[in-house]
């Protein structure tokens, strides 16, 4: 039972914060049609402000932008409602139970869903990246059959670029999870502070993450399905 909880709370994590880093883009500044035929076309990667290309000429990111990316990821619309689902979820399993119930308990499970989260984002878009100095955007694949997109968008969870633009072992995000799960003790109850627990929530970092990735892979191919765009 316990792990159904946990499987049903991974999905819909997976689904809502997967939209928790779509930034609006800068408009394009306008070109005339000279200009436009001049520009090489490069593969768009949809996960910062102002909009970047995923070629290798995309630029690295400073630790102030990295301080940005890592506020708009954390502040934006998308967070609070996934942070609210997820303590419905919880408050109907009454998981963890020293939350207790009714408005109460509620509104724990919102502020530890939320607070995981927030450290998350904290450690893994800009403390760590900064520090290692690890790009924490995701740039899409963009091409390729399903399947080769799917294990690309996953793998992004262990693999990440360096600021110079080489691939590299995604340490950022590993020190990430860990120290969110780490944290979470602090305000979790009594119950819920073993190593146990930690590591549901650790795993559930990956997870989530890897959601978001397969979220971002594919939500142009989509929009541009559904939505004609």
């Amino acid at each position: 039972m316990k792990f159904c909880r946990f499987a049903l709370l991974l999905c819909l994590t997976a689904s809502l914060w997967a939209q928790t880093a779509t930034p609006p883009e800068n408009p394009a500044p306008q070109k005339n049609q000279d200009q436009k035929e001049k520009l090489p076309q490069r593969r768009g990667v949809t996960s910062f402000w102002p909009a970047v290309s995923a070629a290798d000429s995309a630029g690295k990111l400073t630790p102030g932008e990295k301080f940005r990316l890592f506020g708009f990821n954390t502040f934006n619309p998308f967070p609070i409602a996934s942070a609210a689902a997820q303590a419905g979820l919880s408050q109907a399993f009454d998981s963890p139970e020293g939350f207790g119930q009714g408005a109460e308990g509620y509104g724990k499970r919102f502020g530890a869903a939320y607070a995981n989260t927030a450290t998350s984002q904290f450690f893994g878009t800009f403390f760590f990246p900064s520090i290692l100095k690890q790009d924490p955007r995701y740039f899409r694949k963009g091409e390729g059959s399903g399947g080769s997109r799917i294990g690309y968008a996953v793998s992004r969870v262990f693999i990440t670029r360096n600021d110079s633009g080489k691939q590299a072992p995604n340490v950022s995000f590993l020190l990430a999870a860990g120290s969110s799960a780490a944290i979470s003790n602090l305000y979790y109850p009594a119950g819920s502070r073993n190593f146990g627990d930690a590591a549901i929530r650790f795993g559930t970092d990956y997870g989530t993450q890897a959601g978001f990735n397969l979220f971002k892979e594919f939500w142009p191919d989509i929009k541009r399905k559904v939505f004609k765009k």
